[in-house]
């Protein structure tokens, strides 16, 4: 899964004198599904500290950013992060209160088609069904598990479906079939979550124009 840089924790720790923390935020939030990362700087960039998120405790990384993913048995809209000096709790050396919040529902599209046409040359090489999870300013991606194909021929309505993302071969002959003015129809969208839970994207509606 993919995260985003969310908090920045300075602080300067001495052996004598502890100057307390500052924290600098990114965004105030937290989503639930994803690994949200945490940069801290100290005077000594080789110190282990201990991040608490629920009731969940992180080591942090002095190498690099430390992440972790909110607790799946955490039903607020808020929770409070704390650093710690030692796993035990020893020292709270700060603490920030952040909003949770869900993953946005999915935009699907046909990939290379975003927009509410497709060209009829455009057709044979179609190949699957995309997705983005937009938010802060990064994209994030589920994994389509499944979806129907809705084609009019005869004066009816017929379906086709894929078990994944790909269009199956008797789809793509389906739409190489189509002619200008024809339009195809992808409903029932069903996608898997960065959490692993699902959710069903809206339907699509192409026209097919020259």
């Amino acid at each position: 899964m993919k995260y985003i840089a969310i908090i920045s924790l300075l602080f300067c720790l001495g052996s004598n004198r502890a100057i307390l923390p500052t924290i600098e935020l990114a965004q105030p939030i937290l989503y639930k599904g994803l690994l949200n990362a945490v940069n801290i700087s100290t005077a000594n960039n080789e110190k282990v500290l201990f991040l608490e998120v629920g009731d969940s405790i992180f080591k942090t990384n002095p190498l690099g950013p430390t992440l972790f993913s909110l607790p799946k048995n955490l039903n607020k809209k808020i929770v409070e992060v704390r650093l710690f000096d030692t796993k035990e709790k020893t020292r709270l050396l700060t603490s920030k209160w952040f909003q949770i919040k869900d993953l946005p529902t999915p935009l699907a599209y046909i990939s290379g088609a975003r927009g509410k046409t497709l060209n009829v040359k455009q057709l044979p090489y179609l190949d699957k069904i995309d997705n983005s999870i937009k938010y802060w300013d990064t994209d994030v991606r589920g994994e389509i598990v499944e979806f129907e194909m809705l084609y009019w021929e005869d004066g009816k309505f017929f379906s086709l479906k894929s078990n994944g993302p790909e269009f199956t071969l008797a789809q793509r002959t389906k739409l190489k079939s189509l002619k200008a003015r024809d339009f195809l129809f992808i409903r029932k969208i069903k996608i898997r979550m960065p959490d692993e839970s699902f959710r069903r994207a809206g339907d699509l509606i192409y026209e097919v124009v020259f």
